[in-house]
């Protein structure tokens, strides 16, 4: 639980941040975010970032499929910023 009380970045009752995926379980949100790292990883050997900007490859779409994760809604196409 937050050591704040009624933090506005938490999940009520939780110490769970609020996420894009409405995860509020903490060992399936270290899942889905270990995956989705993973995955953004393996895409940078196949699709290394070019030029200067690392901020335009940070809005670049991310796919997650529900094959990603276990838990959770499986999304398409999550752009970034």
């Amino acid at each position: 639980m937050s050591p704040f009380a009624n933090d506005p970045y938490c999940y009520p009752g939780t110490d769970i941040l609020i996420n894009l995926e409405n995860i509020r379980d903490q060992k399936t949100l270290n899942q889905f975010e270990a995956q989705t790292a993973s995955a953004c990883i393996a895409r940078l050997a196949v699709d290394p970032i070019k030029g200067s900007s690392i901020f335009a490859a940070c809005r670049r779409p991310i796919a997650a499929s529900s094959a990603m994760f276990t838990h959770g809604p499986a999304n398409s196409a999550k752009t970034l910023g």
